[in-house]
């Protein structure tokens, strides 16, 4: 947070107002009884400086900015009547703003006040389908309720939400995620769907099923937790008492220093029976350990710092019978701007056998430097970085010591009215210092080329996408492979009652004689028929894979198309009071396998649909607000996400400086989320959802795979790892995960090459889409 700032004159005078940065908590719908309230507002990590201010005074020194999200409870106690809180965010573009104006209303504040808020939805369906008709109505209904009370400065709420899906494909009851809060001030205590943090090496996020204490006091806020160890689903608690297999025990600790500086400690143990669960598929055993972690950081003398340091005691797998390893992790993270020039750098030790219960899937035995700078000269941008990492950092004789130097640099253009270019090249040399005898000693280089146009102006928008990559076996007599990738995605919404989004890509890669191409094109379609009466939605697919040799080939078209008619539009009032939809949609999917062993099969459907919606709002709107954000139930803010993000932000999906494992490209883990780092979501029809994959990998080579809901392709990912251990990779637009069907979808990313190991399960993540509409997001200048 920055110091205290003059307030901004009047809102006018700000450059721009963001609609991004939304009032998460508390509901502005009526007036607060509570001369304190809590402020919870979305700021993604990638925004730039925050200030806030609450009637004109600069209060930024009493907020808070962790994750994606920035909250904020006002220094003293707020007088009976009208306020205005404003928040400013001030990016390398320029200024941009949101502001507030609430009520408080104190009176019979010592009473206790009640409130209920939600949404009923219910499905009727009669359909056919290939195989036989069905001559009787099914249905479906969810519910998603946020129930509590409120006296003084107190708050005890309950959020969750549950359906009943009678053919999905057999009936099932499911309970999603939920939420207990008991609040006072900032400090809670809350069961259910929880989000705790640590440091990086021992606990980064954990978006998880348990109990979670947090209180805070002046600059520092202490977290307790209890956690299931992997992804929980339905109504199953998580937690046990008597068996403590697959649970997690930590805390951390977060507290602020003179001089901008900030102290983080945490430590977690546990256990955990298996790597894999219902949004994690991997080849990981049962484990338990525990680790301790510190990590400062802050400015010091107009340089940004970062140091941490951890310690682990870890069993990696329980069956084998060799005892816990202890081992160590440190690193330490400079930046410095010199005019227009950013200038970084970075050291990292991960000890072989350092390795944490609380951060599954990280990879240990490594030792890497790297610098890195960026500038802009007007329109132009430049970046480039270059580093050294070997592993065996152990020293153990009977491995080789592989080392690989890196570097690579990017060139980005915006000039206005034409489209922004990006070109980037990255080469990297792998080789054996020390190689024991018997050993297969290693001499690669590789080399990657990619390039990017990216365009919009009005309702019309275009990317382009291209890349290369060469992996070189210098003893091999320059052998190798190659993999090249070009994508393409359009957006048209040539009338407001029309968007169409059609997608390709394709990619091909060669290895060893053998040439393997995989096509996608996708096609996602909304239209307004009738102004808020009918609306038309649709999304279809064609995927192909085929190998030169034959050892893999299929074709797959899919689709499905929805008719909605919005039959509240035509009741008058009711429209004030829920949402009835008459829908009427259709299925396909033809899939042809022309492999070693080939079949044929297709499917379809048709369904008429009556959803209906019906709000719930009872009493006061409460004012802790930990209840669900867009259907989603949980904490409003993970430090999983925040990471991710990061990870995400302007960056290539893979690190250029890792772990150098010279071996042909494997899979250890694979782990699903939503933004909010959990494995389940409930969205409004017409709602946006992300879905990203983290994977754990080593060695070098290319991948290929795609994103499908409900068995459809619907997004190509192709990408050369050239080095590293980790990437995450997320579905790259809105249409993606689809939203305009009501009911409940299951979202994977199948592994295409190289072939997943034996056992490695795709993992599966589940949505569900209510009847009720997403609001419009607010217009510039309105109302949150």
């Amino acid at each position: 947070m920055a110091a205290a700032s003059p307030a901004p004159a009047r809102a006018a005078e700000l450059t721009a107002v963001d609609a991004e940065l939304p009032l998460r908590a508390p509901a502005l719908g009526q007036p607060l009884a509570d001369a304190r309230p809590r402020f919870e507002i979305g700021l993604p990590a990638s925004r730039g400086e925050a200030l806030v201010y609450l009637d004109g005074v600069d209060v930024t020194a009493s907020a808070r900015r962790q994750g994606d999200q920035l909250t904020l409870q006002p220094p003293q106690p707020l007088a009976q009547g009208t306020h205005e809180l404003t928040l400013v965010v001030t990016d390398p573009e320029g200024a941009t703003t949101r502001a507030w104006r609430f009520a408080v209303d104190l009176a019979g504040r010592g009473g206790l006040q009640g409130f209920v808020n939600g949404g009923l939805s219910a499905s009727a369906q009669s359909s056919i389908a290939s195989g036989g008709a069905t001559d009787r109505v099914t249905g479906s209904s969810t519910l998603a309720l946020t129930a509590g009370a409120k006296a003084g400065r107190w708050e005890a709420s309950l959020s969750g939400h549950g359906g009943w899906f009678p053919d999905a494909p057999s009936p099932t009851v499911t309970a999603g995620g939920f939420l207990w809060a008991l609040e006072r001030d900032q400090d809670s205590l809350t069961l259910g769907d929880v989000s705790a943090s640590g440091t990086g090496y021992v606990a980064p996020g954990l978006s998880r099923r348990g109990l979670l204490l947090s209180l805070r006091h002046l600059d520092s806020t202490l977290q307790a937790f209890q956690l299931a160890s992997r992804p929980v689903q339905g109504n199953d608690l998580g937690l046990s008492y008597s068996s403590w297999s697959d649970q997690l025990l930590g805390a951390s600790l977060v507290s602020g220093l003179p001089g901008g500086m900030q102290l983080q400690a945490s430590y977690v143990q546990g256990r955990q029976s298996s790597g894999s669960s219902f949004a994690t598929a991997s080849i990981d055993g049962p484990s338990e350990g525990r680790a301790a972690g510190l990590a400062l950081s802050g400015t010091l003398l107009g340089a940004s710092v970062a140091l941490e340091g951890a310690i682990s005691d870890h069993d990696a797998d329980t069956r084998d019978g060799t005892p816990a390893v202890k081992d160590r992790a440190g690193a330490l993270r400079l930046g410095r701007a010199f005019g227009p020039i950013n200038l970084s750098g970075q050291y990292e030790w991960v000890g072989p056998g350092f390795e944490s219960i609380g951060n599954p899937g990280a990879t240990r035995d490594r030792r890497q430097f790297g610098l890195s700078s960026s500038t802009s000269l007007g329109p132009v941008s430049l970046s480039a970085s270059g580093g050294r990492g070997n592993d065996n950092v152990g020293g153990d004789p009977a491995r080789p010591v592989i080392t690989n130097l890196s570097g690579g640099a990017s060139v980005g253009l915006a000039l206005a009215g034409w489209p922004s270019l990006n070109v980037s090249y990255v080469r990297g040399l792998i080789g054996a210092e020390r190689v024991p005898a018997g050993v297969e000693p290693v001499d690669r280089v590789s080399d990657a080329a990619s390039a990017s146009l990216a365009w919009a102006r009005g309702g019309y928008s275009a990317s382009l996408a291209a890349n290369q990559s060469w992996l070189t076996d210098r003893r091999a007599g320059g052998a190798g492979s190659t993999s090249t990738g070009l994508s393409l995605a359009l957006s048209a919404r040539p009338v407001t009652a029309l968007t169409i989004s059609p997608t390709g890509s394709r990619s091909v890669t060669e290895s060893a004689g053998v040439t393997r191409t995989t096509d996608l094109a996708t096609l996602s379609l909304a239209a307004t028929l009738w102004p808020k009466v009918l609306t038309l939605a649709g999304q279809g697919s064609w995927a192909k894979v085929a190998a030169s040799d034959g050892s893999a080939g299929s074709e797959q078209l899919a689709g499905v198309l929805r008719l909605g008619w919005e039959l509240h539009r035509l009741l008058g009032r009711l429209a004030d009071h829920g949402t009835a939809v008459l829908g009427a949609s259709g299925r396909w999917s033809r899939v042809q396998q022309t492999g070693p062993a080939p079949s044929s099969s297709s499917t379809w459907g048709a369904f008429v649909t009556l959803d209906l919606y019906a709000p719930i709002q009872l009493g006061h709107a409460g004012g802790g607000g930990r209840g669900s954000d867009g259907g989603r139930v949980g904490a409003a803010s993970t430090a999983a996400a925040a990471v991710a993000a990061e990870a995400l932000a302007g960056s290539p999906p893979h690190r250029i400086i890792g772990t150098t494992r010279a071996g042909p490209l494997t899979f250890r883990r694979v782990e699903l989320t939503f933004r909010d780092g959990r494995g389940e979501a409930l969205t409004a029809r017409g709602g946006v959802l992300r879905a990203r994959a983290r994977v754990s990998y080593a060695g070098t080579g290319a991948l290929q795979a795609r994103w499908l809901v409900d068995g459809r392709p619907v997004e190509d990912v192709s990408l050369a790892l050239l080095d590293g251990d980790e990437l995450v990779v997320e579905t790259a637009s809105d249409a993606t995960l689809a939203t305009f069907e009501p009911g409940r979808h299951l979202v994977s990313l199948e592994l295409l090459l190289p072939a997943p190991p034996p056992g490695f399960q795709a993992p599966e993540l589940t949505y569900v889409v209510t009847a009720d509409q997403a609001a419009p997001a607010p217009a510039p200048g309105g109302r949150p």
